[in-house]
């Protein structure tokens, strides 16, 4: 029987949000450099591109906060979450490559599905996540918040 600690504790948990909050923060700040200068100065202010990035930037922060939330509660990470949260931050660095593509290919099916199976991808990752944290605090005595968080977690599936 082995005693040597699991890497899997309290320093790892807080280097996988330190290595999250980093990947957010690189997604976010190519959000605003991608952004294209426009050939017309007419089209500076063009609505569609400004409110699919706002929208965009909004839901990565969003994002952001859901996977803080995760994470807050005493959520310790095994070998399946650490591979969610791969895929769950593999989206969210793809985010501004897809959003590019959407903007300059709009009406383009491979572009659509690239922007919107981006958003699937790492909304269905977060429900994972959601799923497997709310799994870890079964004893947790605060059960209104936690049947909130399972009514959210079930209904973000089909959304996916």
């Amino acid at each position: 029987m082995s005693t040597a600690p699991s890497i899997f504790g309290e320093r790892f948990t807080h280097r996988l949000e330190a290595f999250s909050d980093l990947v957010f923060g690189f997604s976010l700040s190519l959000l605003a450099t991608r952004l294209d200068i426009p050939t017309d100065a007419a089209q500076i202010f063009e609505p569609k591109r400004w409110g699919t990035f706002i929208i965009t930037f909004a839901i990565i922060c969003f994002l952001w906060l859901a996977h803080y939330k995760i994470f807050r509660h005493h959520f310790v990470p095994q070998i399946p979450d650490v591979m969610v949260n791969f895929i769950f931050l593999l989206g969210i660095a793809v985010a501004p490559y897809a959003l590019q593509i959407y903007l300059r290919f709009p009406g383009n099916r491979a572009s659509l599905t690239l922007y919107f199976g981006d958003f699937a991808l790492f909304f269905g990752a977060l429900a994972t996540l959601r799923w497997r944290a709310l799994l870890q605090r079964r004893g947790d005595p605060d059960k209104d918040l936690r049947l909130r968080e399972w009514r959210a977690t079930v209904r973000q599936y089909p959304i996916v």
